[in-house]
């Protein structure tokens, strides 16, 4: 981990996003879209600020829906890292992460909740 700290910022959040595993969830397509629908409705009624900041469904099911392949659902560091990468490059990226990082941990325990129980 040594070697991580040395690179820029953008460099240093990158690869620890890599690194970081995917969690598996008991994947059953209809049982997964139920879920997440039900999910982006809950991030819509909690966060309306973070909806209107573009942490919305449009961007879970388009630009983050990679991170979402086969039922994986990612740290809340990659979606935190992916809703900030569609704003391109700024200033306060790792303050803008920082910020989102609750709301991506919430949307994401919702999802394993409600697919898993």
């Amino acid at each position: 981990m040594t070697h991580i700290l040395n690179l820029t910022p953008t460099l240093k959040i990158n690869q620890l996003i890599q690194s970081l595993p995917k969690i598996q969830t008991n994947f059953n397509k209809s049982n997964f879209n139920q879920a997440f629908e039900v999910c982006c409705q809950q991030l819509e009624q909690t966060y309306p600020e973070w909806t209107a900041a573009l942490f919305d469904r449009s961007f879970l099911t388009n630009e983050a829906a990679p991170l979402f392949k086969n039922g994986s659902i990612p740290s809340p560091l990659q979606l935190a890292s992916a809703w900030r990468e569609q704003f391109g490059v700024g200033q306060n990226r790792e303050a803008d992460i920082d910020t989102i990082l609750p709301v991506a941990a919430d949307f994401l325990d919702l999802l394993y909740l409600e697919i898993n129980y």
